[in-house]
């Protein structure tokens, strides 16, 4: 678990106020507020969900909620991908694309994939263990060549990289 993190005295303070109920006006003017001031990070026009989470819950949700049936190609090589392989095969059939870890993704395999009928592809942008940055462009170039939903975890480069979202 990372931290301890330093924490400021005023978020501290602001920490010891009754929260507001997910159902009051209060939250919702907030939540808006935040989906505001996320668009501009994740370069997109189109709705959005924020999760109060781990990214493994990010991880957990979005194949759950967009990939359920269908079979998923999950680009792997490294930790964070092997992982999110493995979650989102549990929601579908599964061609796992592998590659050694620390390697290159095989976009050759990937192509394949999609051919065979493959309908969601999975990847890690940044694999931090081996200091991997995936060609995401690429590869959701692909995707959409084939139709396919590209499913993008992105928790490390968002806001230190450009990532277009609703290219």
């Amino acid at each position: 678990m990372p931290g301890p993190v330093p924490m400021p005295e005023s978020i501290r303070n602001a920490m010891t106020k009754q929260a507001n109920n997910h159902r009051s006006r209060e939250f919702g003017d907030c939540y808006a507020d935040i989906i505001r001031s996320l668009k501009p990070v994740f370069r997109t026009k189109n709705d959005m969900l924020v999760l109060s989470s781990s990214g493994t819950a990010g991880q957990v949700v979005a194949p759950d909620s967009f990939a359920k049936a269908k079979m998923v190609a999950p680009l792997v090589n490294e930790k964070f991908g092997k992982w999110f392989g493995q979650i989102s095969a549990g929601h579908g059939e599964s061609i796992r694309i592998e590659s050694e870890w620390g390697s290159p993704l095989n976009h050759e395999g990937f192509k394949e994939a999609l051919e065979n009928g493959a309908e969601v592809a999975t990847l890690v942008h940044n694999e931090t263990p081996a200091a991997i940055h995936n060609p995401a462009e690429k590869i959701g170039k692909i995707a959409c060549k084939y139709d396919a939903l590209f499913i993008l975890e992105a928790i490390t480069p968002i806001d230190g990289d450009v990532i277009e979202a609703d290219k």
